[in-house]
């Protein structure tokens, strides 16, 4: 990961990068910056808003 500083200390900035031989591949560059953006982000439904967990402790009988 690379962290870099923002101006006026309003926090980090964090980007992931995926480095290889040949070059690299920014892989966060799609993620939301501003906080407009961000908020928009929160408001759309999860892809794991579905998700079930199993129970744990219990196990199958067959």
């Amino acid at each position: 990961m690379v962290f870099f500083e923002t101006l006026k200390n309003r926090g980090t900035q964090e980007d992931d990068y995926l480095i290889t031989k040949e070059g690299y591949e920014h892989l966060s560059v799609l993620a939301p910056r501003t906080v407009k953006d961000i908020e928009a982000a929160m408001k759309l439904p999860s892809p794991l808003d579905n998700f079930i967990l199993p129970e744990l402790g219990k196990e199958k009988k067959n």
